[in-house]
């Protein structure tokens, strides 16, 4: 959150009604105080986020697993699906990416318009174009994905964090074995 604070000398009544302070601050009750305090996403997100930036679905998928393992949250179990859907579409499987897409929005849509840095109104937005785009896809028998909905849908997973840092850690083994043989 921006706040505008009053400089030293500034004491015209347009600086005082633009000054806020700092007891006045809205805090996001949804983030854990030490996440808060960081201002840190888990490292999960974070990997989730550049690898759905690359184009890597199946393993920004893959990343999620494990955090949503630890808590059932369906915010989680929502992202994964927008990325399985991306798998589906990336093998023009219009059956399996409108299950997917259908399914992530019926998991996101108990969710207020911001979580957690998610734009989730707009990622339900989105979501909603995709599936009604593959739906048109899947009766029409066409082959050609609309790539404006794929950019955009990385755009609003990116603009969750600032700055996304994937270091080489040590890759769960379903991780690793799909990097060696992504039909396997």
């Amino acid at each position: 959150m921006l706040q505008m604070r009053r400089s030293q000398g500034d004491d015209g009544p347009d600086a005082a009604a633009a000054a806020v302070e700092e007891d006045e601050k809205v805090v996001d009750p949804d983030i854990p105080d030490a996440e808060r305090q960081s201002g840190a996403h888990p490292e999960q997100v974070l990997r989730f986020v550049a690898r759905f930036d690359r184009g890597d679905y199946w393993l920004a998928h893959e990343e999620l697993e494990d955090l949503w393992l630890e808590d059932r949250s369906d915010l989680y179990k929502g992202l994964i699906q927008v990325a399985a859907a991306f798998v589906h579409v990336d093998r023009n499987n219009w059956n399996g990416a409108a299950k997917m897409f259908a399914s992530a929005l019926g998991l996101l849509d108990g969710y207020p318009p911001r979580k957690q840095g998610f734009d989730l109104e707009s990622i339900r937005q989105c979501t909603n174009l995709a599936l009604n785009h593959v739906e048109v896809l899947r009766r029409t028998g066409s082959r050609r994905f609309d790539e404006s909905l794929r950019f955009q849908m990385e755009s609003l997973f990116a603009g969750c964090v600032a700055e996304v840092i994937v270091e080489e850690v040590e890759l769960p083994y379903r991780v690793r074995r799909h990097e060696q043989d992504p039909e396997g």
